[in-house]
């Protein structure tokens, strides 16, 4: 016969498993279009209801770095790509990854407004606390800022930027492209 106190220990250990275990441990959590983000660790995300101050920026908690974009490869050659994403997060809240509440970025840069670069979507609406989007250069050279803008998801209002370069090489005299 099986002790309280061993059943007692085993349900826990049940619902440490099913829940990941400790602390410390990444959550993964979906995101709008239907794909799964990784979020940060668990003590740098919140799910409240209220969010006090939504930024942008990199990393999340003490490794926050506000108005930052994450860029792959900010030095492109011509008609390159890279993936630029950022993360949003409560300011008011010790800068811990927001997974609560439903935002719309959008990109923009000087290249894309003159059709000379381009992004893999026009926005993303999210509620994961992250944002990934690819950057095509089409014809831009020298350096672009790009932009990400953080919307309020029902009215549309500003609510936060984060800003990064990229650097597109001068397409090679005499290059052939297929």
């Amino acid at each position: 016969m099986r002790t309280p106190a061993y059943l007692a220990a085993l349900f826990f250990t049940s619902v440490l498993t099913a829940c990941g275990g400790g602390g410390g441990d990444d959550v993964v959590v979906g995101n709008s279009t239907g794909g799964e983000a990784a979020v940060e660790d668990v003590a740098d995300v919140t799910t409240d209801a209220e969010v006090e101050e939504p930024l942008l920026g990199t990393g999340s908690g003490s490794s926050f770095s506000k108005g930052a974009l994450n860029i792959t490869s900010d030095t492109l050659s011509a008609g390159g790509s890279t993936t630029i994403s950022v993360n949003i997060v409560d300011g008011g809240n010790n800068n811990r990854q927001v997974v609560s509440q439903s935002y719309v970025v959008t990109f923009s840069s000087v290249c894309f407004s003159d059709g000379r670069a381009g992004f893999s979507k026009e926005n993303a609406v999210t509620s994961s606390g992250s944002v990934s989007v690819t950057y095509t250069a089409k014809g831009c050279s020298g350096d672009d800022l790009v932009t990400f803008s953080l919307r309020e998801n029902i009215t549309g209002d500003a609510l936060a930027s984060a800003v990064g370069t990229i650097n597109i090489a001068r397409p090679e005299v005499g290059a052939i492209t297929y």
